[in-house]
């Protein structure tokens, strides 16, 4: 039940595999990302985070994602885009950024 209620929902990432390619962290309350979190995963080429509320990303967060071909960040509570946030990111193909309260791009 809700009484043993995992606050770290990444907790569990280092025990993934690391090729594993999918990941659906949706419809969660993630409000931040953990600079190296995903590090383990470098082999990732989906990352579903859409509908939780991460509200800032980390300048470098996805810095080891590399091979990552979707992101969904739909339904989130990002305000703002920090130059970076997005770096190592080199084969992203899809970005899903609808549903959050953008204003602006940050330097």
């Amino acid at each position: 039940g809700r009484s043993r209620e995992n606050k770290d929902p990444f907790r569990g990432v280092s025990a993934l595999s690391p090729s594993e390619q999918t990941l659906f962290l949706q419809d969660n309350s993630i409000a931040r990302l953990e600079p190296g979190i995903l590090a383990p995963l470098a082999s990732l080429r989906h990352l579903y985070l859409h509908n939780n509320s991460l509200h800032a990303l980390e300048s470098g967060a996805f810095r080891t994602q590399s091979r990552l071909l979707e992101l969904a960040l739909t339904g989130n509570r990002l305000r703002g885009l920090r130059v970076g946030a997005f770096a190592g990111l080199a084969q992203l193909r899809v970005l899903y950024l609808a549903g959050n309260q953008l204003v602006q791009l940050l330097d």
